[in-house]
């Protein structure tokens, strides 16, 4: 999986005070690793949306969604099925 593109995020840089905005959209190329490493066909659209939260002087808490479009083969017929998850 060390081929999976990766979004880091160094909690030291943040400010300790006050919420931080983070989001993460990977580009068509991303979404490419991804579906071989998952094994569906495509991720269409992938996002992720949220709120890093300094809950001390160390601790943080996260409030985020997820949300993408997967395209994967039918286990039947093999025809390419969509679906949403949020």
């Amino acid at each position: 999986m060390s081929d999976l593109p990766t979004h880091p995020i160094r909690f030291a840089d943040l400010p300790t005070r006050k919420r931080t905005h983070v989001t993460i959209e990977p580009d068509s190329s991303s979404r490419t690793v991804l579906a071989r490493t998952i094994h569906v066909l495509q991720v269409k659209k992938l996002r992720f949306d949220g709120v890093l939260i300094p809950t001390g002087k160390r601790d943080w808490r996260i409030e985020a969604t997820l949300g993408a479009t997967i395209s994967q083969a039918c286990v039947i017929s093999l025809d390419p099925v969509t679906t949403r998850i949020d």
